[in-house]
């Protein structure tokens, strides 16, 4: 709580409410003529450090999509706070595979698999469309599309944290 001092116009009494608390509006301090108010800054948090603690808490996928590789695709899903630095810790997301940009779940699935190479699989809420996953320890989880023996096909990779869902670029896989 902060302190307020002033110098009150003679003859004006500032009273407190019910709850013991004076309110100093835009009217009472007019009519204190010219009042000297001082607050204390005591106990206020700096901007910068609320920036500080607030980024830990502010997390988003930062998603990269590799080469591809024996018609396999890696994406590698990597927490970051809110400045874009990596964040350890394990984290629970959701993803899918997706025919547009922040679409639904697709209706092709990857001919060979979907699989958490980095990361635990919790659940396959679909098969080889939509998964629930934890990060490791760095905060880091690669899903490889598998795509070997099926034909050409494009998809994007929608990653849900926290109730906010971020697409990943094309991932194409050429056959």
């Amino acid at each position: 709580m902060s302190d307020i001092t002033c110098s009150v116009t003679a003859g004006y009494v500032l009273s407190p409410d019910a709850s013991g608390k004076v309110w100093l509006t835009y009217v009472r301090l007019n009519q204190l003529g010219v009042p000297t108010v001082t607050v204390s800054t005591t106990g206020v948090i700096a901007a910068a450090d609320l920036i500080t603690a607030l980024s830990a808490k502010i997390i988003s996928p930062d998603i990269t999509v590799g080469a591809e590789v024996s018609d396999a695709i890696s994406v590698t899903v990597q927490m970051q706070n809110s400045v874009g630095s990596d964040i350890t810790g394990r984290h629970a997301f959701r993803c899918w595979l997706s025919d547009t940009e922040y679409g639904a779940e697709t209706g092709t699935v990857p001919f060979a698999d979907l699989t958490v190479t980095t990361g635990t699989l919790i659940k396959e809420i679909t098969v080889d469309k939509q998964q629930y996953v934890i990060t490791d320890g760095d905060g880091e989880a690669v899903i490889k599309v598998d795509n070997a023996g099926g034909s050409t096909d494009s998809w994007y990779l929608m990653i849900e944290l926290q109730g906010i869902v971020t697409a990943s670029s094309i991932i194409t896989i050429t056959i």
